[in-house]
């Protein structure tokens, strides 16, 4: 795991005096950055906010081959700006970005936070109780992409799969003919 990581984190990874905090980049109509560290943390001019909305994310797995990968991302949405942002302006394909930022005891980043994962949005959903609310992103990296259907199939064959008996591509198959129009003589 240690490939692309600078002596310095390495270091820091082999002895003991070091914390692990999670950073999110969340680019919704607004963009929000927060941390599961315990005080504020300023990375690359943007402050990672620690507010405790920041709950928990799936776990993470790296793959040697191209796969459809994904995550869950929780936060209580107690802070209700962020639910409201993604009601009112979407959700899907948002990007998310996350990073793993070691920390020293003061909570200052030793060397550089490295990103871990970078997707978009997927869905949503939104659990309440009453002493408690969880908001959940499901996140997938961008070869998901390559898995979605962009459109339908202009056959016969696509239309009757979502309407049965419908004669309007029953004839598809013939377009590309060359017509020929007029008079001959």
């Amino acid at each position: 795991m240690s490939r692309g990581l600078s002596s310095t984190i390495k270091t820091a990874l082999a002895g003991s005096n070091y914390y692990l905090a999670i950073l999110g980049k969340f680019e919704f109509n607004s963009t929000y950055y927060f941390t599961n560290a315990n005080a504020t943390i300023v990375y690359s001019g943007n402050n990672y906010v620690s507010t405790g909305l920041f709950l928990d994310i799936g776990d993470l797995e790296e793959n040697s081959r191209f796969t459809t990968g994904g995550i869950s991302i929780e936060f209580t949405s107690v802070e209700t700006s962020i639910l409201l942002d993604l009601l009112n302006n979407g959700h899907t394909d948002n990007p998310v970005t996350l990073y793993f930022a070691l920390l020293d005891a003061d909570n200052a980043i030793i060397d550089a936070p490295f990103e871990v994962f970078a997707g978009n949005v997927n869905d949503m959903s939104v659990s309440e109780k009453r002493s408690s609310s969880l908001l959940r992103l499901n996140v997938t990296n961008h070869w998901s992409k390559l898995d979605q259907i962009q459109g339908r199939y202009i056959t016969d064959r696509s239309q009757q799969r979502f309407f049965s008996g419908d004669k309007c591509f029953d004839r598809a198959n013939q377009t590309g003919k060359r017509l020929e129009w007029g008079i001959e003589e």
